[in-house]
């Protein structure tokens, strides 16, 4: 009785705090005359999908899809592996570290205070803590906030975000405020494969309507996966027989198409937010840190007497807030984690204490602007380093202590020709990593760090851990099991066949292009999926070369070893100078608003410290990478 009177007063609040999001009837942008649906099977362990698949569980998806549609055999998730992180990359193309998106939940720095996007009063923020921080670092882009989810682009159209954690700019959103009957059947009845029969009649109905109406994006988050997967275990029978039941949507939803006429022009995007692998033991984190004398946040908001506060929950990561320098300010020196104050007097260093604990796997923390030093329980560590040009990053894995390779990549021979020290391309490391044990892993444990919402440092599990609670399948780490995701395209242009390596940012791009919006390319992190990689830009790589060089001094260098490398550091040159120019004005007018009430606004007054952070500390990166580039330059011209 207690928990449904629990259940209960969560359904109240989330009934006063959620929004919904109506069309805007004003003017609309020009589309092709398509449809794109994409249905998200959340949590689906890769395994277990493809053993339905062969079982002859989903006939008419391996017919529409597998014989005459495209499969993606590597795709992967995002990291963190969690919900929030993933739906929103679907609809914006954003990397987690990019979008201010970090977790399941993440800490205010600036008030101390904890936004859980899984709870009543966070439910909605998932929305209005987007920002765009590729069109950030973008000169052309003017605006702090530009049109950037597919909803927002196909504004004045229908569009639907149908148990999506994610909506921003959806003409409809369903549930329009809580997902009631989901929490009854989830919680209550414990009826987990109720909650997709749910979402799939609205489904229905929503493709029922008249062809003007029936949504021309439309984003499906399919719980009972995920919700079987954390109570039976990611193989189960339960979960193989919920794929069943979303097979026989399919047959009928397919016939729906065909009997609405929209068939020839209706793009279906099946894919899994992320993995799942089997747990079913509980890690004592905050225990273990308060052990060792360390004042971790209580749950009483009024107590601030602390130094570290862990996001927590329930999934296989946590990422950690420390106060330093008297606030929380995202760490630049790590040196700080060694010597971190115990409530005695003392000090631990924390890294270690973190590391050496049995249910640990991985420790990353942030080393700096576009730094990471990534840890394993066995004391091996790695340095990843980002460098920017033209707008595409590339990142170096560099060896550290113990092997310096905590990823494993060296045994691979793909991967281990990544590991020169060089910065290589992000899509290098997709193509090169996406089968290894953490696949993907440079990339993804890189990122989540660039915005500064996430915390200073993030923990893995090890073995069957998990956080919070224990459950017999859990996900959120960077292992194979929570990032290998399965992902199939149908529609009128797909290509037919096997394809390779896809991100769900990737997806984006490819949707943009369907519908015959344009958005500029660098605004996302994205590449269409269909386009085949055909490797890093000689003199592009070449530069974030130089760029890694440079930081932190001029070497001497042979001129002839950097021929025809001059105008492509001028036009850098010139790029950064023109990012730095716009982001000093763009501080210029969130320090005005932050003044005085009779400036325009700029930002959301609810975000103006924020977002003036984020400012802040992205000119100083700019600046930093705009006189490395000048030293490139004129040491290139011989001067």
């Amino acid at each position: 009785m207690r928990r449904i009177l629990a259940i209960a007063v969560s359904i109240a609040a989330l009934l006063s705090a959620a929004g919904y999001a109506a069309a805007d009837p004003g003017k609309r942008a020009a589309i092709n005359d398509v449809y794109v649906i994409h249905f998200i099977i959340d949590g689906t362990n890769l395994e277990a999908f493809n053993k339905a698949m062969t079982d002859g569980r989903m006939p008419t998806i391996k017919k529409h899809f597998i014989d005459n549609g495209a499969s993606f055999t590597k795709a992967t998730s995002l990291f963190p592996s969690t919900s929030t992180d993933v739906y929103q990359a679907y609809a914006t193309g954003l990397l987690p570290g990019h979008s201010g998106i970090p977790h399941l939940e993440r800490f205010d720095r600036d008030h101390e205070k904890v936004i859980g996007y899984l709870t009543s009063s966070g439910y909605d923020m998932v929305n209005s803590d987007l920002i765009n921080l590729r069109a950030l670092m973008n000169p052309d882009a003017a605006e702090l906030e530009p049109p950037t989810t597919l909803f927002e682009l196909l504004k004045g159209h229908p569009t639907a975000a149908v148990y999506s954690s994610f909506s921003r700019g959806a003409a409809e959103r369903f549930p329009k405020i809580a997902p009631i009957a989901a929490l009854w059947s989830s919680f209550v009845s414990e009826r987990q494969e109720n909650v997709n029969v749910l979402t799939l009649k609205r489904v229905q109905q929503l493709f029922k309507r008249p062809t003007e109406r029936i949504p021309r994006y439309t984003l499906v988050g399919m719980l009972s996966t995920d919700l079987m997967g954390h109570k039976h275990g990611p193989q189960s029978t339960e979960v193989a027989e919920v794929l069943q039941g979303f097979d026989l949507f399919m047959r009928d939803f397919l016939a729906l198409l065909e009997r609405q006429g929209i068939a020839g022009k209706t793009y279906i995007i099946i894919s899994a937010d992320h993995g799942m692998h089997d747990t079913g033991r509980l890690f004592h984190f905050t225990e273990e840190l308060e052990k060792a004398g360390i004042a971790v946040k209580p749950s009483d908001p009024r107590d601030h007497e602390y130094t570290l506060y862990s996001a927590n929950r329930g999934v296989v990561s946590s990422h950690i807030y420390v106060r330093h320098d008297g606030g929380f300010k995202p760490l630049d020196d790590p040196a700080i984690l060694h010597r971190f104050p115990t409530v005695a007097g003392g000090s631990v260093d924390l890294i270690e204490l973190i590391r050496g604990l049995d249910a640990t796997g991985l420790v990353i923390v942030r080393a700096g602007e576009r730094r990471t030093r990534i840890y394993d329980r066995d004391g091996d560590w790695a340095d990843v380093a980002c460098y920017t040009v033209e707008q595409r990053d590339y990142c170096s894995y560099g060896a550290g202590g113990g092997s310096g390779d905590p990823l494993g990549y060296r045994s691979d021979a793909a991967a281990a020709k990544l590991l020169d020290g060089q910065p290589h391309s992000i899509f290098a490391w997709r193509d090169a990593t996406a089968t290894m044990p953490y696949p993907d892993a440079v990339i993804e444990l890189a990122q989540i760090f660039h915005d500064g919402r996430a915390g200073d440092l993030f923990i893995t599990t090890s073995d069957h851990y998990g956080f919070r609670k224990v459950k017999a399948g859990n996900h959120g780490g960077a292992q194979e099991g929570d990032m290998r995701v399965p992902l199939l395209i149908a529609g009128p242009s797909v290509p037919h066949g096997e394809f390779g390596t896809a991100r769900p940012v990737d997806l984006y791009p490819l949707a943009l292009e369907w519908f015959g919006l344009s958005a500029p390319a660098v605004n996302n992190d994205g590449m269409n999926p269909f386009l085949h990689y055909k490797g890093d830009d000689p003199k592009l790589q070449r530069l974030a070369l130089l760029d890694q060089m440079f930081d932190g001094g001029a070497p001497h260098l042979k001129q002839r070893d950097y021929a025809g490398l001059k105008p492509v550091a001028a036009r850098e040159v010139e790029f950064r100078r023109e990012l730095v120019q716009k982001l000093d004005a763009l501080l210029a007018r969130l320090n005005a608003q932050k003044s005085s009430k009779k400036a325009p606004r700029v930002a959301d007054p609810d975000y103006l410290d924020d977002h003036i952070g984020i400012v802040e500390r992205t000119l100083d990166w700019a600046k930093q990478r705009l006189a490395r580039m000048e030293l490139i330059e004129s040491t290139l011209q011989g001067k």
